[in-house]
């Protein structure tokens, strides 16, 4: 988990998630259905769809995860997300904590 660990402390982004319910989780909670989603962007996936050609175990690994969800799972899970959240308090705390956040040491 050192992966997910790091993003967490860096950005704060576990609080911020933590605003966001998507009903009850079977094998993924909305923390690790939302790494994963950001990882599948940062990694330059432009559709929830294009996470389907991800390697599920490597992806996994880089969150902290033993696999990431499959895209039916994970399709499903943002959506309840998706309809229980206001996305613009959303951005607004991701940019507070962005902002308030020390810059990295390594900019790699």
């Amino acid at each position: 988990m050192p992966a997910r660990g790091s993003l967490t402390r860096h950005t704060g982004a576990a609080g911020v998630f933590a605003t966001l319910t998507g009903g009850p989780a079977r094998r993924y909670d909305d923390l690790a259905v939302l790494t994963t989603a950001t990882l599948a962007f940062a990694l330059g996936v432009d559709t929830v769809e294009g996470t389907k050609h991800l390697r599920r175990a490597e992806a996994g690994a880089a969150v902290g995860l033993g696999a990431v969800p499959e895209l039916r799972t994970l399709r499903e899970r943002l959506s309840a997300l998706a309809q229980g959240c206001d996305p613009l308090a959303l951005q607004r705390a991701f940019a507070t904590a962005m902002l308030a956040t020390d810059p990295a040491g390594d900019p790699v």
